[in-house]
């Protein structure tokens, strides 16, 4: 396993050396994209023991990768963006059907080749939160991983100006207006008939698609969804059990078909299309 600390300087290198140009193409594309998409294969070729371990430890790259591209948008000028790096094409051997997931996949990043079934409202996510001490009015900014707790501080931390007093010595008050929000959906897939054998029913997975993921997809759409796999207990009778439930963060999708609304033809291809009709032996 490579050493944590090392991970940003590894995507930086791979950031400049490889997407220089397709960065500045971001910033100049912001809003209207909001991601650096990079193909595995790309990342194979820079460093092979850095590929690997991106599909073992992949939370600690996702974090060092957006770190990495922030900043280098930050050195170009551009302070205020928060981008996403995308990463697409796993290896075959990281591609599952949903009824293949297993325990020893928890944590890995995978493929999942399936279709959309459901989907959810778009709701805001607090991705990055700013408290600030009612003792003191020293403002501390803590990130939120997921959208199932808001952490709060344990303390006005002392390293960075506070006062140090402790969470039942003070009060922490959220600041929604310097912190970062993000848009967040739940997702359905289910997997693809074909991969059906007999009678069996399909299986199903909840999703969480966040960030330009969140109102991409809709029922029907075929999808391969790259993320990884996380667990959380099933509760009976208000308390937990050690049954689990396994949910799917997308870390990015490869769209499997293009919805007819989405195919646009030129007026000579519609009027060639038109010739053809007429004819009878079509």
């Amino acid at each position: 396993m490579l050493q944590e600390f090392d991970l940003p300087a590894r995507w930086t290198s791979l950031i400049q050396d490889y997407f220089s140009e397709a960065v500045h193409n971001l910033a100049q594309m912001w809003p209207d994209e909001q991601s650096l998409e990079i193909s595995y294969r790309t990342i194979e070729g820079f460093d092979t023991e850095f590929a690997n371990d991106i599909v073992k430890n992949p939370d600690l790259h996702f974090h060092a990768a957006n770190q990495a591209l922030r900043q280098f948008l930050i050195d170009a000028g551009s302070p205020t963006m928060y981008p996403f790096v995308r990463i697409k094409h796993l290896p075959s051997d990281q591609v599952r059907t949903v009824s293949q997931l297993r325990a020893d996949d928890i944590g890995q990043m995978l493929a999942l080749d399936s279709v959309v079934t459901k989907i959810s409202g778009v709701r805001p996510r607090i991705y990055s939160a700013q408290f600030e001490c009612m003792a003191c009015n020293h403002a501390m900014v803590i990130n939120q991983p997921n959208e199932q707790e808001l952490i709060e501080p344990v303390e006005c931390e002392q390293i960075t100006g506070g006062c140090g007093r402790p969470k039942r010595q003070t009060r922490f008050a959220l600041n929604h207006k310097e912190s970062i929000l993000i848009n967040s959906q739940f997702i359905e897939l289910q997997e693809l008939p074909e991969q059906m054998k007999g009678g069996i029913q399909p299986e199903r997975i909840i999703c969480i698609g966040e960030h330009d993921l969140a109102g991409k997809l809709n029922p029907g759409d075929r999808v391969k969804a790259n993320g990884v796999l996380f667990i959380r207990s099933q509760r009976k009778g208000g308390k937990d059990t050690p049954v689990f439930d396994i949910f799917l963060r997308i870390q990015s999708l490869e769209r499997q078909n293009i919805p007819l609304e989405e195919i646009s033809i030129t007026e000579d291809e519609e009027l060639e299309i038109k010739e053809l009709a007429r004819r009878p032996d079509i």
